[in-house]
């Protein structure tokens, strides 16, 4: 294939591109934004049904994890005060840790009730990960 051919090619495939970039452009003008608020509705009410039917686990996680940033917070300011004790290695490394645990908990909670399950449980292993 010589130059002139291939350079042919080439802008037959840039005119392709062209047209179908342009033609997503136009439906996403024409139908785009009535497409967006069926997804918005579906997917509000994907999120109510699993909230009505897991409120009480729900509740319970909601709680274990604000029990968990409560004692995680109360270790950083009541428990070790000494600002000797709060850079002793120990603090260093378990502290942040716990944080970061109450953080992906949090993630897990958000995937799982927008309906994520498989990503809610990986985010889990990297919280198991974190908790060992």
């Amino acid at each position: 294939m010589d130059t002139d051919q291939r350079d042919q090619s080439d802008e037959l495939a840039d005119n392709e591109l062209n047209t179908e970039v342009a033609s997503h452009l136009e439906w996403i003008h024409q139908e785009g934004t009535q497409w967006l608020r069926t997804y918005r509705v579906r997917r509000t009410e994907l999120e109510q049904e699993i909230d009505v039917r897991w409120s009480a686990a729900f509740d319970a996680f909601d709680l274990l994890i604000l029990v968990c940033q409560r004692a995680v917070t109360s270790i950083d300011h009541e428990t070790l005060p000494e600002p000797a004790v709060r850079t002793s290695a120990m603090f260093m490394a378990l502290v942040p840790n716990a944080i970061r645990a109450c953080q992906i908990a949090k993630e897990v909670r958000v995937l799982i009730g927008a309906g994520y399950a498989a990503a809610a449980t990986s985010r889990w292993r990297t919280y198991m990960k974190v908790k060992l």
